[in-house]
């Protein structure tokens, strides 16, 4: 782990949740550093838009998972842009490596590539010690879905809707409407959510979206494809978890190595976030996650071709002043 601090006088809060962002993943269809993506008015990142989002929430602290050839390129962009008051690790991925990722065989370098993002969490448990949240480095949430995020997680937003009581702490899956994730036309990765009459997931599965010539959406997955309305509740990852779901990556991720330690086998497999919380709910005594729905949209960049429409929704949020331009404002001077 390194950390990336950048005043003497601050350190972590523990007593505070602290903001997971995974930025390890390899961005195959955009075929670069999302995380690094210009779309701001004066340039700025997709993780400096979320990152100053979060703090306006409250978060005081990031855990960012990276990749070692990626790793200080981040940390440089950290060190020059982000202001100085916020405390910044950067763990990389590789740290929960699969059983047997020493040597230097062409198996071991593949057990030490980046699988998925349930083992990206899963790579953090060292740094994590309370209620913490979990994004994507290349989505923009909007800053009421990261003030919804973090009220959960330090117990503003887990009181009881019936009763006048209070729920026992749990973990918080933001869901937005299917409609509001949306970009452009490619092909992208969404998890459909299903809930019960007290707000809690019962169901989470990963599909691959497209949207039509018409307009409409469809869904696919395991070979069957189904039309989709738009209104549908979807996770784009943004999590709050307790620190008990480290034993259930961890059990996870041991199976997941058993199924991939032999030869032979699809190196390109991941270990995902939604399969392993899926997997956790359907249990007798299951761990529950609350699930709170976003209004807003959740904007990210999957394909290259997405990036300018990116751009464009940026500049209509900066007109509306709900992105301020300058972006840290109060959280540091200009340069």
């Amino acid at each position: 782990m390194k950390s990336v601090v950048k005043s003497e006088s601050k350190g972590q809060c523990p007593e505070k949740p602290a903001l997971v962002i995974l930025a390890a993943g390899l961005g195959r269809r955009y075929g670069g550093l999302k995380p690094l993506a210009p779309i701001g008015a004066r340039g700025e990142a997709i993780i400096d838009l979320s990152v100053r989002d979060a703090m306006e929430a409250g978060f005081e602290s990031v855990v960012m998972v990276v990749r070692a050839e990626i790793e200080a390129t981040l940390e440089y962009h950290i060190k020059r842009c982000w202001p100085a008051d916020l405390h910044v690790d950067l763990i990389r991925q590789e740290s929960a490596a699969m059983p047997g990722a020493s040597g230097t065989s062409i198996a071991a370098t593949a057990a030490r590539m980046p699988r998925g993002t349930a083992q990206a969490v899963l790579a953090t448990r060292a740094a994590i010690s309370a209620p913490f949240g979990v994004v994507n480095a290349d989505d923009l949430y909007g800053a009421a879905s990261y003030q919804l995020l973090y009220d959960h997680l330090t117990g503003g937003g887990q009181e009881q809707q019936t009763g006048g009581g209070q729920d026992p702490p749990s973990h918080v899956l933001v869901g937005f409407k299917l409609r509001n994730t949306i970009v452009g036309h490619g092909p992208v990765k969404r998890a459909t959510c299903d809930q019960d009459a007290d707000g809690y997931l019962t169901a989470i599965t990963e599909q691959t979206i497209t949207v039509r010539d018409d307009g409409a959406f469809s869904a696919s997955n395991n070979d069957a494809t189904v039309a989709l309305k738009g209104d549908e509740l979807v996770s784009v990852n943004m999590w709050g978890f307790l620190p008990s779901i480290f034993p259930v990556l961890q059990e996870a991720f041991d199976h997941f190595s058993e199924l991939h330690s032999g030869s032979g086998v699809d190196n390109s497999d991941e270990l995902l976030l939604p399969d392993v919380v899926g997997e956790m709910i359907s249990r007798p005594r299951p761990e529950r996650v609350r699930i709170l729905a976003s209004t807003g949209r959740c904007i990210g960049v999957t394909h290259g071709a997405d990036l300018k429409a990116v751009r464009e929704q940026v500049e209509d949020l900066v007109a509306a002043g709900v992105i301020p331009d300058p972006l840290w404002g109060a959280h540091r001077a200009p340069a």
